[in-house]
């Protein structure tokens, strides 16, 4: 298996993740050992550094990393939407579908994945 270009997706996490871009490299390295073995560079072709990057910034936010001024995405993972004036906070009904993909659904690092993935990877439908 190919190492990943850890230099490569270190600085598009810090591009496309601009609340992770004063993470140190040290840290995202790490991150993106434990996300690369995840997905297949050859299915992902072209698009492998930023699908790592992307999983990468979607691991990061779920850890607690990166902007929390609403709370951490434990405590705003069913959030909807939020109101500052007259104060009001809604909730969404659910945070887990049906595809097996709820987690990636709660941010947008995941759901950006689960578009690229879908470009790369046709699942079999079975009726």
């Amino acid at each position: 298996m190919d190492s990943p270009d850890v230099t490569a997706i270190t600085k598009i996490v810090k591009k496309v993740g601009t609340e992770f871009e004063s993470a140190s490299d040290e840290d995202i390295s790490f991150w993106i050992g434990l996300q690369a073995p995840v997905i297949s560079k050859k299915k992902f072709s072209a698009d492998y550094n930023l699908a790592v990057a992307l999983l990468v910034c979607h691991a990061m936010k779920m850890a607690g990393n990166g902007d929390s001024s609403l709370g951490t995405i434990a405590n705003t993972g069913r959030l909807a939407s939020v109101s500052e004036g007259g104060v009001s906070i809604s909730f969404a009904t659910s945070t887990a579908g049906t595809t097996g993909d709820a987690e990636y659904q709660l941010t947008s690092y995941g759901l950006q994945f689960i578009s690229i993935r879908n470009r790369h990877i046709v699942p079999i439908m079975i009726r």
